[in-house]
């Protein structure tokens, strides 16, 4: 929608780079400062590079927030969100891709790695501020959208109705700051309630372990051949394998369970593998989940996206029977893993 009283004179092109966007943002004190200067209207992203500015004859004149005010979210939309999310758990177990869904359908924000619970702290005041907290989640979300390779294409469908849902996903990073201090966690989790005033939902996507403990292990392995350290192949470094192991269930995990039940939150688990094989239905329960509608087209360009079967990297190590019976008694103590053994999906 274009505001009243602007014509197209007034469209101006503002710099595409959102995380200098949201570096401007930061300079605001408050958002009655920002919203008594010009009524916001929400960036579609046909034209996500253009933004309607107050009539001035001399653009030079306008300082770098004033030129990036219209980019904040418009107050009628910020009040039809009804859930705020984050993702909890661990990276590496298909959390960047089911975000990417999420955040394609048309009432849905979802931006990837913004680091919500460590940029908090950084900035309390900025993030306390409901409205310049869900614009830097929107550009981060229109940012990494127009960085990556392959994404759904649903800009055109963007923004179609209303958005009902916005959060970020950085399971990983959020997770294990709960881990590593859990009081400023608590102090931050608490300051986002009282600033989104919505119920606040969570996100688990679950991955076989045994392929979540074979990434993690590769990844710390292609980590120590940077500083020339040799390994075979397939891997046989069992203190990597043991120590991917602790980092997944006693800290991912066990943090994941610990925030759920100390906050009562309400949880959607996502499981990888299902997704994969039944797209419709996983898709179909995390829009019931967050009562959006699971539109027809949207459920097509998900299954589009996907790929066709799950990357089993247990494979890429060797696997004594004693770790196999580590991952086997860790998997009991956690409700979501039920089901899942060596030779499972």
């Amino acid at each position: 929608t274009i505001r009243p009283g602007l014509s197209d004179k007034n469209k101006l092109k503002i710099h595409r780079s959102s995380s200098k966007a949201v570096t401007a943002l930061q300079s605001f004190t408050n958002a009655s400062e920002a919203l008594s200067y010009v009524r916001p209207s929400i960036i579609h992203p046909n034209v996500w590079n253009l933004s309607y500015i107050p009539a001035n004859s001399d653009f030079l004149k306008l300082t770098p927030k004033e030129k990036l005010l219209p980019m904040l979210l418009s107050e009628w939309l910020i009040d039809e969100v009804k859930y705020f999310s984050f993702f909890i758990g661990q990276g590496r177990s298909g959390t960047t891709i089911v975000g990417v869904l999420m955040d394609a359908h048309p009432n849905m924000i979802i931006a990837k790695d913004y680091c919500l619970f460590l940029k908090w702290p950084q900035d309390a005041d900025y993030h306390s501020n409901r409205t310049l907290l869900y614009t830097a989640l929107h550009l981060q979300s229109l940012r990494m959208k127009f960085e990556m390779t392959k994404a759904p294409n649903n800009y055109t469908r963007r923004f179609q109705k209303k958005v009902t849902v916005i959060g970020e996903k950085e399971a990983g990073t959020d997770t294990e700051l709960f881990w590593k201090n859990r009081t400023v966690w608590t102090a931050v989790f608490k300051e986002l309630q009282m600033t989104v005033q919505v119920p606040i939902k969570v996100v688990l996507v679950v991955r076989n372990p045994y392929d979540q403990i074979a990434t993690l292990t590769r990844i710390a392995v292609w980590e120590h051949e940077k500083s020339g350290e040799k390994f075979r192949r397939p891997i046989d470094s069992e203190y990597l394998i043991e120590d991917a192991i602790r980092r997944l269930f006693n800290i991912s995990m066990q943090s994941a369970l610990d925030i759920i039940n100390t906050f009562n939150l309400d949880v959607l688990e996502v499981h990888l593998s299902n997704l994969i094989a039944n797209p419709r239905e996983e898709i179909g329960n995390w829009c019931k989940f967050f009562e959006v509608e699971c539109y027809d087209w949207y459920v097509e360009m998900c299954i589009a996206y996907l790929y066709s079967k799950t990357h089993q990297t247990r494979h890429t190590l060797v696997w004594t029977s004693r770790l196999k019976q580590m991952v086997a008694d860790n998997i009991k103590r956690f409700p979501w893993y039920k089901g899942y053994t060596f030779d499972s999906d």
